[in-house]
């Protein structure tokens, strides 16, 4: 974690300024705690999810943002439930030849890094955007998007070494440009650094024949893990791993469950394309009787429910009666 431009004290232990968002902000649009929020971070607006973009620009509303983030000293956001340091956490991803996704995990080293998870194994890498990375818009607010575009470039570099198949160094910005997808962001009041803490989680996928290391002395290489062994031993994982291997396993069993659906489907077409024109007209008036005898279903459970309302209607208008002393119980 880079530490340049930054003021130093013998007494502060964290003394770099970094990014933090108002934590009451960000948590009223989240929709449940301790899961991926499939949606960017800039994307955080008054009035929801719904008012993304500035009128006719297409650019995010960064005037809106802004009001609720702030630049400030870490050692006083550590213990600060207030506010969320936004620390970007990266995910890297080989594409195997059977289709399956594995990830390159390591394990934190004992004193070294972010101490309340250490000995824990990973598949996140990152640190906080800190005042090298921030970038500025033209009416001079923090351009969120393009901020975490560049701690994750310089965290990379300083985390990760990315080796060709001659076991040569190939650029970070080579494998993170246009293979870089953000999937959304983590807000887990689960444990003590989740609550002061706000993860922007994105996805690289690593080019093939390139192979992931690490770089910093704070880590210790893990083996290459898919999503669901990862799930299956998620004890052994921090917290926001455990996220994110649950939101894959999650996303993989439904596109697996809709491609069984739509396979089912392109089977039913062909065989009822390869049927005759009596077959054909069978098939068509079996159906409509199929609708038909929905539709009937549906009208009577209608009927039976307007029955039950002017029941009840009619119970609580006698009721109202016995307690005026209209008409005798």
């Amino acid at each position: 974690m880079s530490t340049s431009q930054q003021p130093t004290s013998p007494h502060i232990k964290y003394p770099e300024f970094i990014l933090a968002i108002d934590t009451a902000y960000a948590a009223k649009i989240v929709e449940k705690e301790s899961e991926l929020v499939p949606f960017p971070l800039w994307t955080l607006l008054d009035g929801g999810k719904e008012h993304l973009y500035d009128t006719g620009d297409q650019r995010p509303n960064s005037a809106i943002v802004n009001r609720h983030l702030l630049v400030r000293q870490r050692q006083g956001l550590e213990k600060n439930p207030a506010h969320l340091q936004i620390l970007p956490y990266t995910v890297f991803a080989h594409l195997r030849d059977d289709g399956s996704i594995e990830v390159p995990t390591y394990f934190r080293v004992k004193g070294e890094g972010e101490e309340r998870l250490d000995g824990k194994q990973s598949l996140g890498w990152g640190g906080h955007p800190e005042l090298e990375d921030i970038a500025w818009s033209e009416q001079n607010d923090i351009d969120l998007r393009q901020t975490i575009e560049n701690n994750v470039e310089r965290e990379t570099n300083e985390e990760v070494r990315f080796l060709d198949r001659d076991g040569n160094e190939v650029d970070a910005h080579v494998v993170l440009n246009g293979n870089r997808h953000e999937l959304g962001f983590i807000y887990d009041t689960g444990d003590e650094v989740g609550r002061v803490h706000l993860a922007v989680v994105s996805i690289v996928h690593v080019p093939p024949g390139i192979r992931v290391t690490k770089r910093e002395k704070g880590h210790l290489d893990g083996p290459l893990m898919t999503f669901a062994a990862i799930a299956a031993d998620e004890k052994f994982f921090e917290p926001w791993s455990r996220i994110v291997a649950r939101f894959h396993g999650e996303a993989l069993a439904k596109a697996h469950e809709n491609l069984l659906k739509a396979q089912a489907s392109l089977e039913e077409i062909a065989r009822i394309q390869a049927m005759t024109d009596e077959e054909k007209a069978a098939y068509l008036e079996q159906h409509r009787a199929q609708v038909v005898e929905q539709a009937r279903q549906i009208s009577a459970l209608q009927e039976t429910a307007a029955s039950q309302h002017q029941q009840l209607q009619d119970a609580a208008e006698r009721n109202a009666q016995i307690l005026n002393g209209d008409v005798q119980a």
